[in-house]
């Protein structure tokens, strides 16, 4: 009997035990605390904010360093001007006597362009064209022409700003001059009417001073190859003059 109640203790001992370490595991944890896997995740359901692209001082993107690449896509128009012109002055001896001589070269020319494709412009200008012409016995004339060509020019921008570019153009002249000679014996100036053809190539950078305006800075060569008619000429004379000069211009993309 003895050996019967000491199990029976025994038995409800480690029951109360059992009971004792289950309630302990479901409950609160100290400080009124929940326990882990019933703490709920405050970022679930929530995607990742994709990273800012960081921005230039200037508002651009600069991941992306071709600022001005949308004013060169296909479509574009552009109105604007060039103002080239070359001078050169030279010395030297005829006869034992220094014979200074000076030549001189100026264009003006509003230009209209559009993009046929992305950085590729076709480009038409029309302007005023001054020319200096030597004339027998050392005298000199100027030569006006009202000149117009048609050319193609490649952009490549460098940066968020700058670009380099090339070009070529192929166009005509018209205009007049005057010259000395005598007639009846007394010395006359005559009136002369020029025509012909010109051709100019072009190496420049340019820097694009907001979204629309561009200014130009360019070397450029031309060649002119025409005729003079001279009312006491009965045939034109053949003029040709070759010009390296600077140009500066500025253009309005729209």
């Amino acid at each position: 009997m003895y050996l019967q109640t000491c199990t029976l203790q025994k038995f409800v001992v480690l029951a109360v035990a059992i009971a004792s370490a289950s309630a302990f595991a479901q409950s609160p944890a100290p400080g009124g605390a929940a326990p882990t896997d019933a703490i709920p995740d405050p970022f679930a359901g929530m995607e990742p904010e994709p990273t800012p692209i960081p921005m230039s001082s200037s508002g651009a993107s600069s991941s992306s360093p071709l600022r001005l690449q949308h004013r060169l896509g296909q479509g574009q128009w552009t109105i604007g001007g060039t103002l080239l012109g070359s001078y050169t002055a030279t010395t030297n001896e005829v006869s034992g006597e220094q014979e200074p001589a000076s030549t001189f070269f100026l264009r003006a020319t509003p230009t209209l362009g559009y993009f046929v494709a992305d950085q590729l412009e076709l480009r038409v200008g029309a302007g005023l064209l001054l020319r200096q012409l030597f004339r027998a016995q050392g005298d000199v004339a100027v030569e006006s022409d009202l000149a117009v060509d048609v050319g193609l020019h490649y952009l490549v921008p460098l940066s968020e700003r700058f670009n380099l570019h090339v070009g070529a153009a192929l166009g005509a002249y018209v205009g007049q001059s005057d010259r000395k000679a005598r007639l009846g014996g007394e010395d006359v100036v005559e009136k002369t009417n020029t025509w012909g053809g010109l051709g100019s190539a072009t190496v420049g950078a340019g820097y694009l001073v907001n979204d629309a305006i561009t200014v130009n800075a360019d070397l450029v060569g031309t060649g002119l190859v025409g005729l003079e008619h001279i009312a006491t000429e009965p045939d034109p004379l053949f003029a040709s003059t070759f010009h390296f000069g600077v140009a500066l211009g500025v253009s309005y993309a729209f």
